[in-house]
């Protein structure tokens, strides 16, 4: 029996060793499951990043505020704008205006006060402000502290994170389920926004 690379038909001409087409149908047939059950868990992977970067963003923007708040001995607001297909972000403070002499809230002109639209696939789903003027917002004082603040952001599949600031410290941080008791209970308090 030769040991090359090549084989002996019956009749004595050479064959090529090689892959036969059910070989190659079997490869193909593989690497179609594999694919199959890699691809939804790579999507779900992409879906919770971009929740979790919207969520640092607006984690980045309440702990901003806050600083800003405490810089300019002023109080400042990271108001939400509940739109279903434009939901964003934004900071302002209190200032009055010396040309019109009534105090207001004045939009930060600092990039990280600008508007922060929440990507499409991406809602505030339940929320919790005691903002007096019923925004959904959450007021820094120029002490660092705030009211009580919570907001849930939500992906269609209902993967969900949220933003906590403390009313006594104003500090903020990302909750999540995972969290467990903090975060229930905060989410059983809040009330459902949007459509």
């Amino acid at each position: 029996m030769p040991t090359s690379a090549t084989s002996t038909t019956r009749g004595g001409a050479p064959r090529n060793s090689g892959l036969t087409l059910v070989e190659l149908l079997v490869v193909l047939a593989v690497i179609v499951v594999v694919s199959a059950l890699v691809v939804p868990s790579l999507q779900a992977s992409l879906a919770t990043s971009r929740l979790r970067a919207a969520a640092r963003g607006v984690l980045g923007q309440a702990r901003w505020s806050r600083e800003l708040a405490v810089q300019r001995g002023t109080w400042v607001r990271l108001r939400l704008d509940l739109q279903r297909d434009a939901a964003s972000s934004l900071i302002e403070w209190w200032e009055r205006q010396p040309e019109e002499g009534d105090p207001g809230w004045r939009e930060v002109t600092d990039p990280w006060g600008a508007a922060r639209p929440l990507p499409p696939e991406l809602r505030f789903d339940r929320l919790i402000s005691e903002d007096p003027s019923g925004e959904p917002a959450v007021i820094f004082g120029p002490d660092g502290r705030a009211q009580e603040f919570f907001v849930a952001l939500a992906d269609r599949a209902d993967r969900r994170l949220a933003l906590h600031v403390s009313a006594t410290t104003g500090l903020s941080e990302i909750l999540s389920p995972a969290d467990g008791e903090a975060f229930e209970q905060l989410d059983a308090a809040a009330t459902a926004v949007g459509p």
